[in-house]
Order: C-alpha cells, then sequence, then structure tokens
C-alpha cells in the first residue's frame, strides 16, 4: 500500500509514485516474461547494451547504480554527499522525474547528469546570497508579514515540514535550507562520471542553471537546456534557450536565442539536428534545429495540439510523437522532409506515456486502457502494426467490468466536448439506474481504478460514473485540446464556458439520489454549476436511459482487490533485443456489503 504522502497528483491517469520501485527485464519477443534486476528507477541501457544505470536510493541516498547484464551485477558509480538532487522545477511542464534525466556517453564509459551545486563565482563579485527566512510564527509568536516584495519562497514558510516527501517540499528544502543558513545560492549543474573509475568532474559552474543534459553522437558535445540564470520556480520561465557544451573544454554554444521556453532537447542519431519542446502554459510543440544552431522548426503544427513525449526515428529522418488530444493520447510518426503525418498507435482511445525507441526502428510505450491499466506494446516495422508485449495485470480482463466509452457532444456556443461514461456492470437497456458525476476536467480514457475519484468500484455497486470534462477558470492552463479550445475557459468569461459545457450535457430532470464529486481545487469555479445541476437532478441523457429511481437501497457487490501497476519509465535497446522499465504497485480494496 503507498503511503498517503507518496501521492503524486495531476498526472492524467491520477497514478501513484512508489519510491521505492523496481527495475525489470523483458525480451522484445511477445509472451516473455519480466525479470525484476535492481531497486530504482529510470533506466537507460548503455550504446552497446551490455549494461543498464538507473538512480536508486538503496544506499540512503539518490545515486546512480549500472546493472551489467551479463554477470547479474550491480555497481553504484556515485557517491554525491546528500544524493543527486536536481532541482525538481526543472520538470516544469513535464513528467514528474524529467529533472533527474541523464544519459550516456556513445563510448558508453561515461554518464552525464544534473543535480544542483554551489554557484562557483569566477567573477571576482560577491557570491548571490539569498536573503534568510525571518525566524517568526511559532518561535517567536510573531506573524510573518507579507508584503508585493515578499521574495516568493517565503510564503510557504511553515506550510511543509522538511521531512516530507512530498513533491512541493523537495522542490522548497533546499532553497529554505540555504536561506536560513545563509549558504551561497545553489544552481542546477551538469557533471560527468565515470562509470568505470567512478570520478565525478563537474561540467558547469556559473549560475546560467542547466537540466536535460543529453551526449551527442560523436561524444564531443552535451547538448541541454538553460534558463540563462532565470529562476525555476512555478512553471519555469518564459524565456529558457538550447545550448551545445563541448566536453573537453566546457565551451558553450547557444542553438537557440531569443525568448521563448525552450528545453527537452534529444539528439537526431546521426547527429546533424537537435528536436526540443517549446511553449509556455502548458501547449508544448515540437521543434527541430540543425546541429550547428539557427532558427527553429516546428514540426507539430499541423496537429494544433500539445506534445507530451517524443522519440527521433533510426534514420533520423522522422520524429514520433505523443500528443494530447482530448481523452486520449494519439501517437504519430512526422515526416520531417514532407510534413507526412502517419498514425502509430491503434484508433481506440487510451492514455499513452513512456515513449521510447530502438535502432532497428521499433518504438514501444505505456498504455493505459479502459481494460487494462498498464501494457507495453511494440510497435514494429515489419508488421506496421503494435502488439502487447507485457500486460502488468493480466487477472483485470477476467474481471466483471462496466463498459467504459468515450461520450461527445457539443455545448451551445458550438464547442466540441467530451467526456466518459462507465455503465453499470450489470447494464441493461430501459433500466433506471443512479448516476455519479465526477465533475473533475481533463481526465483521460484510462483504467479507472483510481480510488480518489469515481471508479470501476462504483459501477461494480450498480451506478453509472460520467466525467464531464468541462473547462473551468482554474484549468485553462492544463491542456486537453488545442490552445483555443482550453483558453476558452479562461478570464471573467470562463465561469459561463463551464456551466455551458455541462449543463449541455446534464439535462434530464429526474427525481433519484444524484451524486457529484468536486475537488477542493476545483470547487471555487465549480461552485455554481454544482449547485446549478444539484437544483435540476440531471442525468446524462444520451448516454444511459434515467427515470424514477427506484426508493430500494441498492445492494453493495463485493469488489476484488485491485492492482495497478504503473509504468513509470519505458526504455528500449535493440543490440539485446530487450526493455527494461520501472514500475511501482498500488493497491485499492474496496468496501463489503
Amino acid at each position: 500500500m503507498i503511503p498517503i504522502a507518496d501521492q503524486f497528483y495531476g498526472d492524467r491517469s491520477g497514478r501513484l509514485e512508489d519510491p521505492f520501485g523496481h527495475v525489470w527485464l523483458v525480451s522484445t519477443q511477445q509472451g516473455s516474461l519480466p525479470q525484476k534486476i535492481a531497486h530504482g528507477l529510470l533506466p537507460v541501457w548503455s550504446p552497446d547494451g551490455t549494461r543498464i544505470a538507473y538512480y536508486s536510493e538503496q544506499s540512503k541516498s539518490r545515486q546512480l547504480w549500472t546493472y551489467d547484464r551479463k554477470s547479474g551485477s550491480r555497481e553504484r558509480i556515485t557517491a554525491i554527499v546528500g544524493g543527486i538532487a536536481p532541482d525538481p522545477s526543472a520538470s516544469m511542464d513535464g513528467w514528474l522525474y524529467d529533472e533527474y534525466r541523464y544519459s550516456w556517453s556513445p563510448d558508453g564509459r561515461y554518464l552525464v547528469f544534473a543535480s544542483m551545486a554551489t554557484v562557483n563565482n569566477t567573477d571576482g563579485g560577491e557570491v548571490d546570497v539569498p536573503l534568510p527566512i525571518p525566524r517568526k510564527g511559532k518561535q517567536t509568536g510573531e506573524p510573518l508579514i507579507l508584503t508585493n516584495t515578499t521574495p516568493r519562497e517565503w510564503t510557504l514558510q511553515g506550510v511543509f515540514a522538511e521531512s516530507s516527501k512530498t513533491v512541493t517540499t523537495e522542490r522548497m528544502a533546499a532553497d529554505v535550507a540555504d536561506k536560513q543558513t545563509h549558504s551561497p545560492a545553489r544552481r542546477n549543474q551538469l557533471f560527468v562520471v565515470d562509470s568505470r573509475i567512478h570520478s565525478v568532474r563537474q561540467v558547469t559552474t556559473d549560475d546560467s542553471i542547466y537540466i536535460d543534459p543529453q551526449w551527442s553522437p560523436d561524444g564531443k558535445t552535451i547538448v541541454c537546456a538553460s534558463s540563462e540564470g532565470r529562476p525555476l520556480y512555478g512553471y519555469g520561465p518564459d524565456t529558457m534557450n538550447i545550448y551545445a557544451i563541448d566536453v573537453a573544454t566546457g565551451t558553450k554554444v547557444a542553438l537557440t536565442t531569443g525568448p521563448g521556453r525552450k528545453w527537452m532537447p534529444s539528439w537526431s542519431p546521426d547527429g546533424g539536428q537537435v528536436a526540443y519542446w517549446g511553449g509556455k502554459n502548458g501547449m508544448l510543440s515540437l521543434y527541430v534545429v540543425a546541429a550547428a544552431g539557427g532558427e527553429g522548426t516546428n514540426v507539430s503544427s499541423k496537429r494544433d495540439r500539445s506534445v507530451w513525449r517524443f522519440a527521433w526515428s533510426s534514420d533520423s529522418r522522422a520524429i514520433v510523437m505523443i500528443y494530447v488530444d482530448g481523452v486520449s493520447d494519439p501517437i504519430v510518426r512526422i515526416e520531417l522532409a514532407s510534413g507526412v503525418v502517419t498514425p502509430i498507435s491503434e484508433a481506440t482511445s487510451a492514455v499513452r506515456m513512456a515513449l521510447t525507441t530502438s535502432a532497428v526502428g521499433s518504438f514501444a510505450w505505456e498504455e493505459n486502457g479502459p481494460s487494462a491499466p498498464a501494457v507495453i506494446r511494440i510497435w514494429s516495422p515489419e508488421q506496421n502494426a503494435s502488439f502487447p508485449l507485457v500486460n502488468l495485470n493480466p487477472k483485470v480482463t477476467d474481471w466483471r467490468l462496466g463498459r467504459q466509452e468515450v461520450v461527445q457532444w457539443k455545448n451551445q456556443a458550438g464547442d466540441q466536448l467530451e467526456g466518459i461514461l462507465i455503465y453499470p456492470t450489470d447494464y441493461q437497456e430501459g433500466r433506471s439506474y443512479p448516476l455519479i458525476v465526477d465533475a473533475y476536467p481533463d481526465t483521460g480514457n484510462y483504467f479507472m481504478g483510481y480510488p480518489m475519484g469515481g471508479n470501476q468500484a462504483w459501477a461494480s455497486m450498480g451506478y453509472a460514473v460520467f466525467w464531464p470534462n468541462v473547462r473551468a477558470p482554474h484549468d485553462w492552463q492544463n491542456v486537453f485540446k488545442s490552445e483555443a479550445h482550453d483558453h476558452a475557459g479562461k478570464g471573467p468569461d470562463g465561469l459561463a464556458v463551464m456551466l455551458d459545457d455541462l449543463k449541455t450535457r446534464i439535462t434530464t430532470p429526474w427525481n433519484g439520489a444524484w451524486y457529484t464529486r468536486c475537488d477542493s481545487c476545483f470547487r471555487a469555479s465549480a461552485t455554481a454549476a454544482c449547485a446549478s445541476v444539484s437544483r435540476s437532478r440531471a442525468a446524462v441523457s444520451s448516454a444511459v436511459r434515467v427515470a424514477r429511481s427506484p426508493t430500494r437501497k441498492l445492494p453493495l457487490k463485493k469488489y476484488p482487490l485491485l492492482t495497478v501497476c504503473t509504468v513509470l519509465s519505458t526504455i528500449f535497446c535493440s543490440a539485446t533485443a530487450c526493455c527494461t522499465f520501472a514500475s511501482c504497485l498500488a493497491t485499492v480494496a474496496s468496501a463489503d456489503s
């Protein structure tokens, strides 16, 4: 069971973070069984396929380790005091662990990673020492008075305990410690570790803040993103650029310039181009720039959707990307020369993540769909189709689940909307069923087993469950469809947009029981909508026929123990025809009657 303190909120699939995850190895041949090889996360194959690097806290702090595939031995290769600790704010609009990104050198000897370190002041001036937080509150009985000049990091003083494992606390802990002890400023720097002799060399020393390092195919250069000294608080600064750093001399060259946030660079296999994310406020586009630098080209503009993950094809001629399209995350291949877009994933609606590629042209990803919580799928160029490699929850296929489908409608303004509906497990056409409406927005079409919201457990008890996916004033920055669609809920008209989205799907008056969920962060903008809908006692008119509900109490059906295995990363190795992945287990027990 995952402790409450280790829950991570905000992911499309509502998954839980397991701080003590595992690394698994599985052949890419269908029917192969996974083998657990280590405790850790973020596995990355060495270029020759003989070793796997990963992060682990087995030594009581987070360090880089390697696993030798031939001997089965594990070896810690870093011994950073306090552990490797990149700025957690560096994940910005991406995935929770993006700040831990690292890369092998092409000869398989070195790895480059990012971690916070004290800035080396080479200008001869004063070192940047942040202002200490006043020691008020419980210690003195005096309040901490906030003004329009108060540093933003002071505003959360005393709200979170530093011993907690929550994302917010981890993000603040280093800054809080620096300010209370008057220690010099610490910024994200790049380091290189020799995997043979375990020596660590710091590559950058200034205050430009470096993230997302990746080694070039020729081994001479490390590409990375830099905020150029701008703080990474919140969702990151409005301006970041891509830099190439000479491994031997430390000289850096800007590959991109000017305003706009650019990060998560990735070399093409031939070393001629660099792909990267560009954008802000959640809407991410995919750009490509020449290795020598210049103006980046938006290669995802035809989709008008936010790019969630991407990977180069083995021939450097195309990029495969996952993008957010309402309740689903399709995968497509974009030919760079022609702009032709070809679907890779199946047409079925599902949430997809953790995309990776092999040198022989295959792609692997994690897929979370209505009837399968976590499946690793592989697409092969020979078959021009994907197949399930590993189903991490095979027993789910034997359960009696409520049918889950995507519901589409238009609001009065003519905007196309969609939501998710789960039918009662024993649904019969023409019968009446009570309805639960989970009004929280941005829900993907994943397996509904998350205990914090509506789920299959309710369907097993005879309820229909509906997620209308309405827009809301607080939610405009969370990507769901196009930027125009998402931003319609922004500003003073956002509440009217939310009500229009909701009321055009929840329509039919009903005298039976009706339930809704409004999370604390949604209540401020959803109160009016919930009140309006509650007064009308509505139901989903076109999806489930709702008449007067029977007054008898519905029997509760025992719901089987739900075990959902969430894949944290999937890494392909064509040299050994294997995948590695890190995973966690979240268990959800339902009530008995």
